[in-house]
């Protein structure tokens, strides 16, 4: 029989993970304080717990808890970790990391949920009251990997008390700009110069290969395209106050950025770096990649833990990773079970017979309520919108069916954000 401190964490890590590592620090404490005296006593072990409270938040090296307002960070499980080994108390004040290191701990006013109540509103009347800030250009054939960042830039007044101009060149197929949210305010770059030296027309092409267009591209032309956009473009973007260049898949166009005077560089990788690359740029291109990103004002971010794997193992660097959150969705949408209370959506996948079998397993089970029966329906074929269903419309449905390949795109994080319950395979 296991011991009650392990049936204690085993509850606890059926939490959320900060409600777990929450959860295991009380404990540590409790333990700490003597509350557990008793028989069973030896099984609650106060280094055991902050084991496992640091476990939950180093899950991949990222540490939820630090510029946060949660109320205590991993520096308090660390410190009373190593109290605990050389037989010293338990320090139940959070610490003030800042005190221990000789200089002041930033404090960053980063809210627990996001976006604040009435953020945008907030934001909208802010700028007009404020003076320009600083700008941010960024360009990448997906637009995806941005959305989150931009909505934070968005809410610039808020919290750099500035506003933020964004610049945004997205270079993906025209097809894919009316799919892209907020693309009326121009997420795909309108700018006929930028356009002109990137050799847009010619970028989703499938000359001769698959995306041969853009493999050409970044063979023949890339290096007059960056001698163009110094000379052209950079001047003026100096003028404006660009502070900030961003850039996406295909990594490699963050060379467009390389020797710009002061502004930092943030790449965001969806990608493999060497994805619409000819072979003959691949190692090249490998060592480039490696020298840009050790400089300070470079920085590059995966977009997801499998991104990240994937850069330590190709090129053996470790970066941090993001989570999507679809920060723009509530501002679109919000979950309003009340519109469709009996249907129930099943996002698109290629493998239809395990689609058919649900909705045949659907269609045998009785309703119990007085409610009537639950119907599923096929997004997109069996709604009048199709694929450009707004997601206002898509929040109005009971719940939403995901399968495998929905988890790693942006879906899951849009159908989550404006709160509609989802149902995943267990397994996942």
């Amino acid at each position: 029989m296991p011991g009650a401190g392990e049936a204690s964490q085993r509850r606890a890590q059926q939490l959320c993970v900060l409600g777990a590592a929450s959860a295991l620090y009380v404990l540590a404490w409790a333990a700490a304080s003597g509350i557990f005296q008793s028989d069973q006593a030896p099984s609650f072990d106060v280094e055991r717990f902050l084991r496992g409270a640091n476990r939950q938040l180093r899950m991949n090296d990222l540490d939820m808890l630090h510029d946060s307002s949660w109320p205590w960070s991993s520096w308090d499980i660390l410190r009373n970790l190593a109290r605990a080994r050389s037989g010293r108390s338990f320090l139940s004040q959070p610490a003030r990391i800042g005190c221990c290191f000789g200089r002041e701990a930033r404090q960053l006013s980063i809210p627990a949920s996001w976006p604040p109540v009435g953020a945008g509103q907030a934001a909208a009347e802010a700028a007009s009251r404020l003076a320009p800030g600083p700008a941010v250009f960024w360009t990448s054939m997906h637009f995806v990997a941005f959305l989150d960042p931009l909505a934070v830039l968005r809410e610039a007044p808020t919290w750099l008390g500035q506003p933020v101009t964004i610049k945004s060149h997205c270079l993906t197929s025209p097809t894919y700009c009316g799919f892209a949210p907020g693309s009326a305010g121009g997420l795909c770059s309108s700018d006929e110069r930028f356009r002109r030296l990137m050799h847009y027309e010619q970028l989703d092409k499938h000359v001769g290969r698959q995306w041969g267009g853009v493999q050409a591209f970044n063979e023949d032309r890339f290096e007059e395209a960056r001698r163009q956009f110094r000379a052209e473009l950079w001047p003026e973007l100096r003028r404006e106050g660009v502070a900030l260049f961003m850039c996406g898949h295909p990594l490699f166009w963050c060379r467009l950025f390389e020797g710009l005077g002061d502004a930092g560089v943030l790449g965001l990788i969806d990608e493999p770096h060497t994805l619409f690359l000819p072979s003959s740029l691949h190692d090249s291109w490998t060592s480039q990649l490696r020298e840009l990103f050790a400089a300070p004002r470079w920085l590059l971010v995966a977009w997801a833990p499998f991104h990240a794997l994937q850069t330590r193992w190709a090129l053996g660097i470790r970066v941090a990773y993001v989570r999507a959150m679809a920060l723009h969705e509530p501002a679109v949408g919000a979950y309003a079970p009340e519109t469709r209370p009996q249907e129930v959506l099943v996002a698109p996948i290629p493998q239809r017979p395990v689609v058919h079998l649900l909705l045949h397993a659907a269609s045998l089970v009785q309703p119990r309520d007085a409610g009537g029966a639950i119907h599923l329906r096929r997004w997109p074929q069996d709604l009048e919108c199709g694929a450009r269903c707004p997601k206002a419309l898509l929040a109005g449905f009971r719940c939403a069916v995901l399968w495998p390949y929905d988890v790693f795109t942006m879906k899951l994080a849009e159908l989550y954000a404006v709160g509609l319950p989802l149902f995943v395979q267990g397994d996942f």
